[in-house]
């Protein structure tokens, strides 16, 4: 009887670490997919997301909502623990995507290539999105509220 038992147990340990395993590689595979949608890097710490995008994409509430909220998603299925505290700042040039006081971005800051190109900045906690948060002239807010 309790060879029985320690076969069912051992059964079902191996099922459930299958069937986990199984969920990760599912889980894996949409955080690429979803990783795949215009995010050129993700800063942990920070709790950002770095996007390549074009600003008519994101010019208009209704529009900046549809890729947020494809952010959002990526955040609750791949980056949980952020919860609503996340934000994203999207740049028309990949290469210029960064923190101005990194050492790689300090040449693009010096001619103006990085003001030009970083477009828009999302703050999850406050829906607010600015666009073109460097060029002051420029600069326009508007609320994007994600449920």
């Amino acid at each position: 009887m309790r060879f029985g038992i320690f076969v069912l147990v051992a059964i079902s340990i191996l099922i459930f670490t299958h069937a986990q395993a199984f969920a990760d590689e599912q889980s894996d595979a949409v955080c690429k997919e979803l990783e795949n949608m215009g995010v050129v890097r993700i800063d942990e710490d920070s709790k950002r997301v770095f996007m390549q995008m074009q600003l008519e994409q994101i010019s208009t509430p209704r529009k900046a909502r549809s890729i947020l909220r494809s952010v959002q998603d990526l955040v609750e299925k791949c980056r949980s623990s952020w919860g609503n505290t996340w934000s994203v700042s999207f740049f028309i040039e990949s290469k210029y995507a960064g923190y101005k006081d990194e050492p790689q971005i300090l040449d693009s800051i010096a001619n103006g290539n990085w003001a030009q190109s970083y477009i828009g900045e999302y703050d999850r906690k406050s829906n607010k999105l600015t666009l073109n948060p460097s060029v002051p002239r420029k600069l326009k807010s508007f609320m994007a509220v994600l449920p």
